[in-house]
C-alpha cells in the first residue's frame, strides 16, 4: 500500500514539474510557437528538415528536439515569416544546449538592419530569451539559426517563441 501511495506521490508532483517556463501555443501575444514535433513544422525553414530531428529533449517537452549544426555558410537554417507584422516590440526565445565537445550557437531574430540574439552554450537544456527588438513599421521578421562555422558547434532547439510584447 505504501509503495502505490509513493508511486501515485511521484506521477502527480512530475505532471507538475513538466517542461520549465511552459506556454500555451494559443497565447495571443505568441506570434509564432514550433516544437518541431511533426513534419509540417519544417514548413517555411530553408535549410531544415526531419534529417535534422533529435529525440534528446527537455523534460516533458514532446518527442525531439533539433539539431543545428553546419560549416562556413550561414545562417545554417533561416525562416522568413510569411505574414506582414504590425509595430511593436518583439522578442524571440527557446530551450537550448550545445552538443557536447562544441560551442554550441546562436538564435537572431532579424528585421532589416536590427538583430537581437539569445546564444546557445549551456551542457545542459536552458530556457534563453532575448532582449526586445522594435519593428518600426509593417513589415516581415526573419529566424536565423547558426552553430558552427570556423569553430565546431552544434546544438539542440526546441520549443521556438516569437512574442509580440505589450
Amino acid at each position: 500500500m505504501m509503495k502505490t501511495l509513493i508511486i501515485i506521490g511521484i506521477i502527480i508532483l512530475t505532471s507538475f514539474i513538466g517542461c520549465s517556463n511552459s506556454v500555451s501555443p494559443e497565447d495571443e501575444n505568441i506570434i509564432y510557437f514550433n516544437s518541431f514535433e511533426t513534419v509540417a513544422d519544417f514548413e517555411n525553414w530553408n535549410g531544415l528538415n526531419e534529417n535534422n530531428w533529435k529525440s534528446e529533449v527537455p523534460p516533458n517537452c514532446g518527442y525531439r528536439s533539433v539539431l543545428i549544426s553546419g560549416g562556413c555558410v550561414m545562417p545554417h537554417t533561416k525562416y522568413v515569416f510569411q505574414k506582414t507584422l504590425l509595430p511593436g516590440n518583439y522578442t524571440i526565445e527557446c530551450l537550448g544546449k550545445a552538443t557536447k565537445n562544441s560551442s554550441g550557437g546562436g538564435v537572431t531574430l532579424k528585421c532589416d538592419n536590427s538583430s537581437v540574439s539569445i546564444s546557445i552554450i549551456d551542457s545542459v537544456w536552458a530556457y534563453k530569451t532575448s532582449e526586445t527588438i522594435f519593428l518600426p513599421q509593417t513589415m516581415s521578421l526573419e529566424i536565423e539559426v547558426n552553430s558552427g562555422g570556423f569553430i565546431p558547434g552544434g546544438m539542440l532547439i526546441d520549443k521556438l517563441i516569437v512574442r509580440k510584447m505589450n
